[in-house]
């Protein structure tokens, strides 16, 4: 599969930047340690794109392979989403309510599906707070949650991180695309690096 590679740039300077590959790496939590989130985030003291453990547990991830790979995120764009419809839904059955009793009569049916939908929507929405909840219900998220270990750069070991990033010269950050190049999966690069963090970040390096 072809995919565009993808660059830093800097909006004042125009600095440009491949961000760090970590295809010949393999990273794991220390022996007894429990395996935290990592994640891309600019650097301003590497000056670009890193990997960054943020000391956060891993939720539980849904079996079923149509669900996002990050049911977290999408769980709260959906929360979002029916809270708004709530919102919504509560203005009308008000504003239906409060009319004069005879027009009022003439909306009757219109209120009585409002008051339906509420009540569905306040199912989906205690629905997914729960599976919310099922998700965060793992030791690895208690963990991290009770240490509170600040994101680190696995690089450099910074633990300053700033979003929108800003380049060193006062420049906003962005990632854009370039060439197309040819995507491979992470299991066709051979290994020759191990990295292992501790619960705070602090990172061993050895050759494979």
């Amino acid at each position: 599969m072809s995919v565009p590679e993808r660059y830093t740039t800097c909006s004042n300077c125009g600095t440009l930047k491949r961000p760090e590959k970590y295809n010949y790496i393999e990273i794991e939590p220390k022996k007894g340690n429990y395996q935290s989130q990592l994640e891309s985030n600019y650097c301003e003291n590497c000056e670009n794109f890193t990997l960054w453990f943020m000391g956060r547990g891993i939720p539980k991830l849904d079996s079923d392979p149509l669900r996002p790979l990050n049911p977290l995120k999408k769980s709260r764009e959906e929360r979002i989403k029916v809270n708004k419809e709530l919102k919504q839904n509560y203005e009308k059955i008000k504003n239906y309510s409060e009319m004069f009793f005879l027009v009022k009569l003439l909306f009757t049916f219109k209120l009585r599906k409002e008051k339906k939908q509420g009540i569905l929507l306040e199912k989906k929405l205690a629905k997914l707070i729960k599976e919310d909840r099922e998700r965060l219900n793992v030791p690895s998220v208690k963990f991290y949650k009770k240490i509170s270990p600040k994101p680190k750069c696995l690089e450099c070991g910074s633990n300053r991180l700033n979003k929108p990033p800003k380049h060193s010269c006062g420049g906003d950050i962005t990632l854009v695309n370039g060439n197309i190049t040819y995507f491979r999966s992470m299991s066709y690069y051979k290994k020759t690096e191990l990295w292992l963090y501790d619960e705070y970040g602090k990172l061993e390096k050895t050759k494979l």
